[in-house]
C-alpha cells in the first residue's frame, strides 16, 4: 500500500491516535498564548481549545479602539452560545475615568453576559458610576456564582441595585466590595436587604457593610479598620470556626502609630482569631523596639493564634526594601519573643522572612508556602 502525502499527514494527526479527554487535559495546561495558537491549527483542535480558552475572559477597556476588538469577541459569543456556556470567569477592567462603553458595546456586553449561565467568578473592576452598567445588573442572575468583586456606586439608588444583585446570589462564598473612588454617599447596612449571602466565607471590603451579611460561615476578612470597629464585628464572626483577619493600620494626623491601639482592641474583642496579618501603612515605618514590644504584649491575649504576619501594606516595602530589612539576628529575636508570648503560634512572617515551627524548632521556609496556608490569601483572586 502506497500512502500519498495527504494520506500520511492524515494518519499522523494527533487527533487520530489520542482520545479527546487526553488532548483536553494537555490543552488546558498550556499557556493561554499557546492555546490561542492551537485554535488556528485545525477545526478539530479549535473545537477542543475554544471552550478552554473562553473559560477565563478578561475585557480590558484602555483605549477607544479596543471597543471594536471587544465587540468582535462579544458577537462571537452571542453567535455561538456554547462558547458562552463554557465561560467560568469574567473580568471587566477599566483604567479610564469615567468608564463608558458606547451604547452598542453595552448592549452586546449584557446580551453576552445573559448567556454566561455557568459563570463562577465575576469581577467588575470599573467605576460603577455609569447608570446603564448598573441598571443592567437588575436582569442578570448567575446560578453558580461563588466569587464576586464589585465596586460600590456613588448613588444610593445604584447601591440598592448592587445589593439586590448580591441578594439573588446566595451561592457567593468570596466577596470583594469597596466603595468606588470618590464616593460621597455614606454606605450603611440599611441600604442593603439583610441578611444576605448565607454561604459567605471570605470578605474583603468596607467593614460598614459586614452587618448586612449572614456571617455564620465567615472564615476570613481583609479590611481597613479603626479600633472601635472590632466591638461591632465581634458578634458577627463565629468563635467556633478558624478565623483569619488582615488589618491595615495607619498613623493618625499627629503622626502617632495606631498599631498598638489596633492590637489592643483586636485582642479584647476578637481573641479567637487563628490567623492574623498586620499591615502597616506608614512611609517611615520600621520594626522599632516599641512595635515589637507592643506586638508581644497583645499576642499573649490571642489564645488561638496559629499564623502571624507583620508586614507593610500594598507592597510599599517591596519598592523600598532596603529601608526596612533588618538583620537576621534581630529577626530571630523578634520571632522568639513573639513565640514565647503566643505558644499556640505555628508559623510567622516578618516582612520578607517566614518561619515554621517543627519539633519545637523554628525553621525558615519559603514565604509563598506561608501565604498558601493563610485564609485571607483566598481573596487574592480579586486583585
Amino acid at each position: 500500500m502506497v500512502l500519498t502525502r495527504r494520506g500520511h499527514r492524515a494518519r499522523m494527526l494527533i487527533t487520530k491516535w489520542l482520545p479527546n479527554e487526553i488532548l483536553t487535559e494537555i490543552i488546558q495546561h498550556a499557556p493561554r498564548a499557546d492555546q490561542a495558537t492551537l485554535c488556528r491549527t485545525s477545526k478539530s483542535i479549535q473545537a477542543l481549545t475554544l471552550p478552554i480558552l473562553n473559560r477565563m475572559v478578561v475585557l480590558e477597556h484602555t483605549k477607544d479602539h479596543m471597543e471594536s476588538v471587544i465587540d468582535a469577541f462579544l458577537l462571537s459569543m452571542i453567535d455561538n452560545p456554547g462558547r458562552a456556556t463554557a465561560t467560568r470567569s469574567l473580568k471587566l477592567v477599566s483604567h479610564r475615568t469615567p468608564f463608558k462603553f458606547s451604547k452598542s458595546t453595552n448592549d452586546l456586553l449584557f446580551r453576552a453576559m445573559e448567556l454566561f449561565k455557568s459563570l463562577d467568578h465575576l469581577s467588575l473592576q470599573v467605576a460603577m458610576n455609569h447608570w446603564t452598567l448598573v441598571a443592567r445588573l437588575e436582569r442578570l442572575t448567575f446560578p453558580l456564582l461563588s466569587k464576586c468583586s464589585i465596586n460600590i456606586p456613588d448613588h444610593k439608588a445604584r447601591v440598592k441595585i448592587v445589593a439586590q444583585f448580591l441578594s439573588r446570589h446566595p451561592t457567593i462564598t468570596h466577596l470583594r466590595l469597596w466603595p468606588a473612588q470618590g464616593v460621597s454617599h455614606p454606605i450603611s447596612p440599611s441600604d442593603w436587604a439583610a441578611p444576605m449571602l448565607p454561604n459567605l466565607q471570605h470578605y474583603r471590603g468596607t467593614p460598614a457593610l459586614v452587618p448586612a451579611f449572614s456571617t455564620r460561615s465567615l472564615k476570613s476578612m481583609v479590611a481597613s479598620l479603626d479600633p472601635p470597629d472590632y466591638a461591632v464585628l465581634r458578634p458577627l464572626a463565629n468563635p467556633e470556626l478558624p478565623f483569619a483577619m488582615s488589618v491595615v493600620t495607619y498613623s493618625d494626623v499627629h503622626g502617632q502609630d495606631l498599631m498598638p491601639k489596633t492590637l489592643r482592641s483586636l485582642s479584647e474583642h476578637m481573641p479567637f482569631v487563628t490567623q492574623l496579618r498586620i499591615q502597616r501603612w506608614d512611609r517611615g515605618a520600621k520594626m522599632e523596639t516599641h512595635v515589637t514590644d507592643s506586638v508581644e504584649i497583645h499576642l499573649r491575649l490571642l489564645t488561638r493564634l496559629e499564623h502571624f504576619e507583620l508586614n507593610f501594606a500594598y507592597g510599599y516595602a517591596t519598592r523600598h526594601v532596603d529601608r526596612f530589612v533588618i538583620d537576621a539576628e534581630s529577626d530571630r529575636q523578634a520571632l522568639q519573643a513573639f513565640a514565647d508570648a503566643c505558644p499556640t503560634m505555628k508559623a510567622c512572617r516578618l516582612v520578607d522572612r517566614s518561619w515554621r515551627k517543627a519539633d519545637g524548632r523554628w525553621d525558615e521556609y519559603p514565604t509563598k508556602e506561608f501565604q498558601k496556608e493563610l485564609g485571607f490569601y483566598e481573596l487574592d483572586f480579586m486583585d
